[in-house]
């Protein structure tokens, strides 16, 4: 009788511990400029806009993120083999809001790490200040304020050359 009972559970046990699956975006390059558009995708916030210039010049990438959504959002783009690395990083926009920043080169063709959330309205800019004036790693820190989100989206990036 027992090992009908493991037979029967075993199969149950692995089958809950299947990873989940991950999010995974191929952006194609959207035109001579070396730009790259993620256009606004359900289940990727719904209205926000990223175009992405992975060399913008001989140092750096651009990155504009446009919040089409009335609420802010916040948004990290990291290296997937290392998390501590972040190519670009903006913790609030505010709803309709714009962000551009400039940063390391996202290489071509490799897997990169994007978070995007977005807040209730009642969170406040000044919050986020703290947290970062702390010096907390505001990305790991948003997880003692989860009543503050209202949703979260996370996956990885692939910018095809």
């Amino acid at each position: 009788m027992k090992k009908i009972v493991v037979f029967l559970f075993l199969p149950l046990l692995l089958l809950s511990c299947q990873k989940e699956e991950i999010n995974q975006i191929t952006v194609p390059n959207y035109g001579q400029d070396g730009k790259y558009i993620l256009e606004p995708v359900p289940g990727l916030l719904g209205n926000v806009k990223i175009t992405i210039w992975p060399a913008f010049n001989a140092d750096e990438a651009k990155i504009l993120v446009e919040n089409r959504l009335d609420i802010p959002i916040g948004y990290i783009i990291r290296d997937l083999d290392d998390l501590s690395f972040a190519y670009f990083i903006d913790s609030y926009i505010p709803g309709k809001g714009d962000s551009e920043k400039y940063g390391t080169k996202i290489p071509l063709n490799e897997t990169v790490y994007i978070k995007l959330i977005a807040y209730n309205s009642t969170l406040s800019y000044g919050l986020i200040q703290a947290i970062e004036g702390l010096g907390l790693d505001f990305w790991q820190s948003i997880s003692d304020y989860r009543d503050n989100l209202r949703q979260e989206y996370e996956g990885q990036l692939i910018l095809e050359p």
